[in-house]
């Protein structure tokens, strides 16, 4: 899916940085999963998934507009399976 999006949007960026770039989101998830469970902080799932995702997307270097949109359009599919 990355590789669609990177290509999609004519960003320049490399195999390796795509993949340090999943790294880092995989260590941020697995913080914000233990910080979440200590009670340390006060985060839903939904919010975790868009802090992780909008920040890989902006990485990459989409624009904060893209980013909103395509969290905006996630959640609106993700609603109507309800």
């Amino acid at each position: 899916m990355s590789s669609t999006v990177i290509l999609e949007h004519g960003l320049q960026v490399s195999r390796d940085e795509n993949e340090l770039y999943f790294t880092v989101m995989k260590g941020a998830e697995w913080l914000l999963i233990q910080k979440r469970y200590k009670k340390e902080i006060q985060i839903t799932l939904e919010e975790m998934l868009n802090v992780l995702y909008s920040n890989y997307l902006y990485n990459i270097g989409l624009s904060d507009k893209i980013i909103a949109e395509t969290i905006q359009n996630s959640l609106n599919f993700l609603k109507s399976l309800d």
